[in-house]
C-alpha cells in the first residue's frame, strides 16, 4: 500500500512513469532515487534496502496530495 502511494506520488510530480502496482522494479528504484534526491530525503531514504521513514512518507503525502 505504501509503495503504491509513493508511485502515485511520483507519478504526479512526473519521476515515475510506469503503472502504480506497488511491486519494487527498476522504474520505481530510479524514480524514487531521483524524488528523494530532489526533496533533499537521501538521508532518510535507503534504497537498497527499499525503506524510507515514516515521517517522510507522511511529508511528502502531504505536500503533493492527489487532487
Amino acid at each position: 500500500q505504501t509503495l503504491v502511494s509513493l508511485q502515485r506520488i511520483m507519478q504526479r510530480q512526473r519521476y515515475f512513469a510506469g503503472e502504480a502496482t506497488g511491486q519494487w522494479d527498476d522504474a520505481t528504484h530510479a524514480a524514487l532515487r531521483r524524488f528523494v534526491g530532489s526533496e533533499n530525503f537521501e538521508e532518510r531514504t535507503d534504497l537498497e534496502g527499499r525503506t524510507i521513514d515514516r515521517p517522510v512518507f507522511e511529508f511528502l503525502a502531504r505536500r503533493f496530495p492527489a487532487h
